[in-house]
């Protein structure tokens, strides 16, 4: 598995995890429902930026490492 894939899934893994909906997990990262659900679905979309990075660090304390283990 890639990292990019691992990225993805580990997002997914994240949200489920917290109890979250698509909706309330776009407010948190300040990213569309079009964008959550392509990374959900294992595509990177080719503006995520490192904000969102960190707003998942800090969302759910973290580190950008686990993010793609």
């Amino acid at each position: 598995m890639s990292d990019n894939e691992r990225f993805c899934q580990n997002i997914k893994k994240l949200r489920e995890r917290h109890h979250l909906t698509k909706t309330d997990m776009v407010k948190k990262l300040k990213i569309s429902i079009p964008t959550l659900k392509k990374i959900e679905s294992g595509e990177l979309p080719k503006r995520l930026t490192v904000k969102v990075i960190y707003a998942i660090v800090d969302e759910f304390n973290i580190s950008a490492d686990d993010l793609f283990k």
